[in-house]
């Protein structure tokens, strides 16, 4: 009985700690993406909105009834290096998160061998890392504040 008790309590710590790792930290496997994702929508209208930020500052909004991206802003490529720094040293590319809610936002990132991760998180959740809730205000931010061009 101790046996199995002993076995038991090993693999309940080893799950714990392989799902924290995944979860929080990761490592930075994804970080020759040249573009990734933000956006957010839901609630009342079903209606969403989808930026796709280039590194070469390009940002493009995606047109759900025609299934592309249109060109909007260009942004200083210096200031959007900045965010793939952030992606880089945060191990944001690899963090997992799925729990939508009534209104979302999420962030999907994208790696030159076209693999994707995406996390997606209730508007005002409190389970989130703040380190993404952090990364796409200050990347929302950014859009809002460049001029078209």
């Amino acid at each position: 009985m101790k046996f199995i008790n002993g076995v038991i309590g090993i693999v309940l710590v080893l799950s714990l700690f392989s799902c924290k790792s995944r979860q929080e930290t990761g490592t930075t496997k994804k970080t020759d993406s040249t573009y990734f994702i933000i956006g957010e929508g839901g609630g009342f209208t079903g209606e969403y909105t989808q930026y796709k930020i280039e590194i070469s500052g390009g940002i493009y909004k995606y047109d759900f009834s025609k299934n592309n991206y249109q060109r909007v802003k260009k942004a200083n490529p210096q200031d959007v290096a900045v965010f793939f720094k952030q992606i880089e040293i945060n191990g944001l590319a690899d963090y997992f998160f799925n729990r939508p809610g009534n209104y979302s936002r999420y962030l999907e990132f994208i790696d030159t061998a076209n693999n994707r991760n995406r996390i997606v998180w209730s508007m005002g959740s409190t389970e989130v890392n703040s380190k993404i809730t952090d990364f796409y205000k200050a990347v929302n931010s950014m859009i809002n504040n460049t001029k078209g061009g």
